[in-house]
């Protein structure tokens, strides 16, 4: 019997981004999210600006659920969805843009941020009217695979290069993650998607690294993203961070890393709780090239912590430009830095208060 699709979507607030990027009137702002032209899409690009590989052959997996669905008991499904064979999607199937060398600014209203401006729910995520097809929790293992418009009860877990996983729902449904790319695989691009905890398990929305994020709506799960080298994150929204005893929530942790890019995104951390929006360390190993413009923060202890693990070396290379925080949403402090290379300039508060690094120091 094969699945039921089902339609998915949610209807488009006034004053916030359209589905097709273009903003409602009633603020006559710009265009944040354009299709396919946005300056904020890197497409497949490094964190550095450089595109990534492309023209690799695809294989998409709609057929393969209606398979799956119709297996007889004791198929293994995993293994049937991981050797569907690969075919050549084309060059519509992954573009190659670099990531904006310079990305709009945010727009003020009334000398104060525009935070209409910022993604959310209606910006991101699977997008509206989209049919999904239901699908158990999937091991690829094919390089080149896409997924494309399923709607999945458990996690993807990915040991392939260059998978695409875009216009999905992702319900974590007892496992830890709701998309695990393994650290010896590479070039995940994840769009249009999004990622829920159904229930008290989820750890991390998105690991490990190594991975394109746009437009993607990350909710419930104890931290949203944790990421290392050449990770790229654009246009999304991560929120509402799963509270439990002994928890330290993170919108975005990094233990290490190197190329590590986040543009245009709203990052909510618990209000006045643990831990932070951003909490980058180098930890593990080095973290170097770090670049966080043109996003929202809130929440947590010290909102955005940029700082060395311990006696391991300081970070180096690290952009903060741009940003608009949201007042007193931190228990401490809106910052923590330690780093060498550090830049940071034209960050705000959202009443429109601007700050010198100076007076952002501990």
């Amino acid at each position: 019997m094969n699945p039921t699709p089902r339609p998915l979507g949610r209807p488009v607030r006034t004053g916030h981004h359209t589905r097709d990027g273009r903003r409602a009137a009633d603020h006559g702002g710009p265009e944040l999210h354009p299709r396919p032209d946005s300056p904020h899409d890197p497409q497949n690009a490094d964190a550095a600006g450089a595109p990534r590989r492309g023209g690799r052959r695809l294989a998409t997996l709609t057929a393969a659920v209606a398979l799956v669905s119709c297996a007889p008991p004791g198929d293994d499904a995993k293994s049937m969805l991981a050797a569907t064979p690969p075919t050549d999607a084309g060059p519509a199937a992954r573009d190659d843009d670099p990531v904006p060398a310079t990305p709009s600014t945010v727009p003020r209203v009334g000398g104060v941020p525009d935070l209409a401006w910022f993604p959310d729910a209606d910006s991101t995520g699977v997008p509206e009217g989209t049919v999904l097809t239901p699908s158990e929790p999937l091991k690829i293992t094919e390089d080149g695979t896409v997924i494309d418009g399923l709607d999945v009860r458990g996690q993807i877990t990915i040991r392939a290069d260059d998978v695409v996983v875009r216009n999905t729902r992702v319900e974590t449904n007892g496992d830890l993650y709701g998309i695990s790319l393994d650290p010896d695989y590479e070039n995940l691009l994840i769009e249009d998607v999004d990622i829920v905890r159904t229930d008290s398990r989820c750890s991390v929305g998105i690991v490990h690294g190594n991975f394109t994020a746009r437009r993607v709506d990350v909710s419930g799960c104890e931290d949203g993203l944790r990421v290392g080298d050449d990770t790229v994150v654009l246009d999304s929204y991560i929120h509402d961070l799963r509270e439990s005893e002994g928890a330290h929530n993170d919108v975005a942790q990094s233990l290490g890393g190197t190329n590590i890019t986040f543009i245009g995104n709203r990052m909510e951390g618990l209000h006045r709780e643990q831990t932070s929006a951003v909490l980058f360390h180098s930890h593990f190993f080095p973290l170097d090239s770090v670049r966080l413009e043109n996003n929202l923060f809130s929440g947590g202890t010290y909102t955005v912590a940029i700082k060395p693990k311990g006696d391991n070396p300081r970070p180096t290379d690290v952009v903060v430009r741009n940003n608009v925080w949201v007042r007193d949403s931190y228990k401490f402090g809106s910052h923590r830095f330690d780093a060498d290379g550090l830049v940071v300039e034209g960050n705000l508060f959202e009443d429109g208060t601007a700050y010198e690094y100076d007076t952002l120091k501990e």
